[in-house]
């Protein structure tokens, strides 16, 4: 490019002509930009919506999609402090009679000395215990196996050791290791006589899983050693650390009669039929605790209602997007006119030129009016339970047409029981809360739509509906050529770069061309100057 002359013989402002005339070229640019940024807010709100039908998918996979929510149960028991129970998926309701006969207790062991910070263990050049600093020595590895209740066996559980380890310290790895006992050091009274009372630091390791059959065995004589060093005396390689049962309380199996029918069980907590008991204390001879439970029929109400508390929702941002008003006038701001505005000027200007975008949309209209469908379609599916359609449990569409089809409970008295919405669904938990959820997610083998539950209706045309869009407006994992709207944006892209590239030759021809102009002007301006030399200098 060469230099430029900027009016110095004509007198006029070149470049603000120049600026002018590129306005006018720019014009085709910022309908371009215009055009991207149209594209871009039409991607995003596809995506926005997509990430709401993909949380509503979420809702009714985790909601109405599980047999759980219509098996919400109250469990009672005549007497909470000897046993309690809850549900835990159970379909039926149940009254039984529970007698405990014992608790299930948990293995103990108790050293039956003092900890002995003098023991050098079995090699006497190396001290298991540094006397006047009360820690260890050195690095130690302890090896056991390990028994648990029930009588399964984990060979070489290991805790580590270093040197420097204080008694608390040593306590603290043994209880977070994987040898499944709780440690701790407590202070017996040996002597009450003197002044002050003499005390001994014993050990004690208790199981964490309570039942019989529990043990513990060195594996090595390092092992060995260092139990004795915690006043275990007894403790033997390949042995049990307690031999004496007078340091050794070996745990037992829970006895309980369900029904009549006599149990053991390891842990005081235990499952029946989707009935998990928990058994506090023993029962009297001859007496029994009644375990009941009924369907909770509140929690299952609100389950229900808060499914279509989500629907309407998803209905109400997907009608609005549909619905939305279009302002013509309003376009995106182009950069210049974006500098000539506040803040709250370009936002309130965005909210109208974002408005409408998505109205009337083919794909989110095809799936609105599909998810309709799915809610009012007879379910014809092999499976399905006494319910086959929506308004037999009390719900029906709203009958303002401003609602876009949301769901309500029926406010009519209807049917030959004469009851509203309400009434009938609560009535229908009451009668089969299960054929409620047949309602919904029966014919999971069934290809054909009216042989699908609702909500696995719902879950399909959902599916579709993100699928379309994504083909339509990509997701993070894609690349702008993987989908419609990306290819559009590469193209207007491509298109700005190229006039862009087109605006530098025309401002270039332009300057060009005022260049020349102003040589022309410039050179005029010499010849008359030199003739006018001319005619005065004959005078």
């Amino acid at each position: 490019m060469g230099m430029r002359i900027s009016g110095l013989a004509s007198g006029m402002d070149i470049d603000t002509i120049v600026k002018d005339l590129m306005k006018v070229e720019r014009m085709k640019v910022d309908k371009l930009s215009q055009k991207k940024q149209i594209i871009e807010w039409q991607r995003d709100l596809y995506r926005e919506l997509n990430t709401e039908l993909q949380n509503f998918d979420t809702f009714l996979r985790d909601g109405v999609g599980m047999s759980k929510t219509f098996n919400a149960k109250i469990v009672t028991s005549s007497d909470s402090t000897k046993v309690t129970a809850v549900s835990s998926g159970s379909t039926t309701n149940i009254s039984t009679r529970v007698e405990v006969g014992n608790l299930a207790t948990a293995t103990t062991w108790q050293s039956d000395s003092s900890i002995n910070y003098a023991y050098t263990g079995a090699d006497i050049t190396t001290t298991t215990w540094d006397f006047a600093s009360k820690t260890i020595g050195t690095d130690l590895t302890l090896s056991y196996q390990v028994t648990d209740p029930g009588g399964e066996v984990r060979n070489s559980v290991t805790v580590d050791l270093k040197k420097g380890d204080t008694i608390d310290s040593v306590i603290s790895k043994i209880n977070s290791s994987n040898l499944g006992v709780s440690a701790m050091k407590e202070s017996i009274l040996v002597d009450g006589t003197v002044d002050p009372p003499t005390y001994e630091e014993r050990v004690v390791f208790s199981n964490k899983l309570t039942g019989s059959g529990a043990s513990i065995v060195s594996n090595d004589e390092t092992t060995t050693d260092f139990m004795q060093s915690l006043g275990f005396s007894g403790a033997a390689t390949s042995g049990e650390i307690v031999t004496d049962l007078a340091y050794r309380n070996n745990g037992e199996d829970a006895t309980v009669k369900i029904d009549g029918f006599q149990l053991q069980k390891a842990s005081n907590t235990f499952t029946i039929n989707n009935i998990t008991y928990t058994l506090h204390n023993k029962t009297a001879i001859d007496e029994a605790i009644t375990i009941s439970s009924s369907t909770d029929t509140d929690a299952v109400f609100d389950s229900v209602i808060k499914f279509m508390d989500k629907y309407n929702e998803l209905i109400d941002k997907v009608n609005g997007k549909l619905n939305e008003e279009v302002y013509r006038s309003y376009k995106p701001l182009t950069n210049e006119e974006r500098e000539a505005l506040s803040e709250k000027e370009i936002e309130l200007w965005e909210e109208k030129a974002k408005s409408g975008i998505l109205r009337n949309d083919s794909i989110f209209s095809k799936g609105i009016n599909q998810l309709r469908q799915a809610n009012f379609s007879r379910v014809d599916a092999p499976d399905i339970g006494i319910f086959t359609n929506l308004s037999e449990i009390g719900i029906v569409t709203s009958k303002n047409y401003r609602d876009g089809g949301k769901l309500v409970l029926d406010p009519n008295v209807t049917g030959t029981d004469r009851l509203t919405g309400e009434q009938r669904l609560r009535k229908a938990i009451e009668t089969d809360p299960n054929a409620i959820y047949k309602l919904f997610m029966s014919g999971a083998d069934e290809k054909e739509t009216d042989r699908r539950g609702i909500a696995r209706r719902m879950r399909d045309t959902i599916k579709s509906t993100i699928d379309d869009v994504v083909k339509k407006a990509g997701n993070q994992f894609r690349v702008n050529n993987q989908f419609t709207l990306g290819r559009e944006l590469d193209d207007v892209d491509n298109r700005v770069s190229s006039y862009e590239r087109r605006l530098i030759q025309v401002e270039d021809r332009y300057y060009r061309q005022f260049t020349a102009m102003e040589k022309a002007i410039q050179q005029a301006n010499q010849q008359a100057s030199y003739i006018m030399q001319q005619f005065g200098g004959g005078v």
